[in-house]
C-alpha cells in the first residue's frame, strides 16, 4: 500500500505490484508441466491454497496429486520455486541428472536453487 500523488498517480508497494496474478499462475504452471513432461516427470495438479496455507501436498488414491500452495501477495520467483519443488515432490527417485536438467531448463522463468 502506498501514498496518493496528484501528479503521477497512487504510489504502488513493489510487492504488490510484483504479485502473481491467477492467469499467470496458470500460465507459469503449465510452462513448467510442459517442460517436465519433456523429462518424463509427472506433473500434479496445483491450486491456490486457502488463507493459512503455505504449502501442502495432498495424495488421494486413484488421483492424481495436488500441490496446495499461496499464490496471493508472492512474486513470481517464489512461486516458481514452489512449483517446482512440488514437481520434484511426486516424483521421488529421479535421477539426479535428469533434475539438473530440468531446473537448468527453466533457469529462463529465473529458478535459483540447488538441485535435489
Amino acid at each position: 500500500v502506498g501514498t496518493d500523488d496528484p501528479e503521477n498517480g497512487p504510489e504502488c508497494d513493489p510487492q504488490c505490484c510484483l504479485a502473481l496474478s491467477p492467469v499467470a499462475f496458470a500460465r507459469l504452471v503449465w510452462r513448467v508441466g510442459e517442460v517436465a513432461r519433456r523429462f518424463g516427470l509427472s506433473v500434479p495438479g496445483f491450486r491456490d491454497a486457502p488463507a493459512g496455507v503455505v504449502r501442502h501436498l495432498r495424495r488421494r488414491p486413484g488421483q492424481q496429486p495436488v500441490v496446495v500452495l499461496t499464490v496471493r501477495d508472492r512474486t513470481e520467483p517464489a512461486v516458481l520455486a514452489d512449483v517446482v519443488d512440488g514437481v520434484l515432490a511426486v516424483n521421488p527417485g529421479v535421477d539426479p541428472t535428469i533434475v539438473e536438467a530440468f531446473i537448468a531448463e527453466l533457469e529462463i522463468f529465473g529458478v535459483e536453487r540447488s538441485a535435489a
